[in-house]
């Protein structure tokens, strides 16, 4: 008797959980208590293995929705990809007709940034010579040095690209080091890397020009809906966080081949 009754509360628990019907379920135990209290009296061990297989299925449901619902959004991203502003005034790293584009929303002092950093760094040199990265400042973090080094990154750029990115490799590659030795440690990176320019990227650092840019990376992320770093919009398809590499292989894969 109890094992028919603990199959029967098994569904009805999974069907509960699975739905989200939760009136069924108080209805049911408030008309009808002694359904619980005899399964667990007969077989409280049988009725807990029971209730913990249940959460188990229920969580693969809930896995195999959150995948299918993953897999959807993504075919409406590649049949209505993103379109980020891409001006050639920016710095961009890598061949300018690459055929794939990978805009990065990213804070010089965020943790999962740097781990980003590091991702993109062997897409980068996996995929040679077909990836352009243009890097975009959102200094979400609060931290002390995030505004400073997205304005330097700035500043530098608008006098080389290829030195901004320079900039960009040294603070990812020890992120600690900034933070703790703060403004000076932003001018010696700047001018190791500037020499006799150095004082330009300072003076350049509050102008009309580098705050107009940061102000449209803000603009654009608010209309994406980003609000944490990094965020990246790979061939207009938008992934979030640090993903992992696969991730980003997948969407470069697949549009490479599109354009084959």
């Amino acid at each position: 008797m109890s094992k028919s009754l603990i199959r029967g509360l098994s569904l009805l628990l999974l069907t509960v959980f699975a739905t989200g019907c939760a009136k069924i379920i108080k209805n049911t135990i408030e008309k009808n208590p002694e359904i619980i209290f005899e399964v667990m009296k007969k077989d409280p061990v049988k009725f807990i293995d029971t209730l913990n297989e249940a959460g188990r299925q229920y969580q693969g449901l809930k896995a195999k929705e959150e995948l299918a619902n993953q897999e959807k959004s993504m075919e409406d991203q590649f049949a209505n990809p993103l379109t980020p502003e891409i001006s050639e005034k920016r710095a961009i790293r890598g061949p300018k007709d690459a055929p794939i584009t990978i805009v990065e929303y990213s804070d010089f002092q965020c943790g999962y940034c740097g781990k980003a950093f590091a991702t993109v760094e062997k897409l980068m040199a996996e995929y040679k010579g077909k990836i352009r990265l243009v890097y975009k400042n959102l200094p979400v973090t609060g931290a002390p040095m995030s505004k400073p080094a997205a304005e330097a990154f700035e500043a530098i750029a608008t006098i080389n690209s290829d030195k901004a990115y320079e900039f960009h490799d040294v603070v990812f590659g020890n992120q600690g080091a900034l933070s703790q030795g703060g403004e000076d440690e932003l001018k010696k990176i700047v001018s190791k890397i500037m020499g006799s320019d150095a004082e330009k990227v300072f003076e350049k650092m509050g102008s009309d020009e580098v705050q107009s840019r940061l102000s449209a990376d803000r603009a654009e992320a608010v209309e994406y809906k980003i609000n944490g770093t990094p965020a990246f919009v790979v061939e207009g398809i938008f992934l979030n966080g640090a993903q992992p590499i696969e991730k980003f292989k997948q969407i470069i894969d697949r549009k490479l081949a599109a354009k084959k």
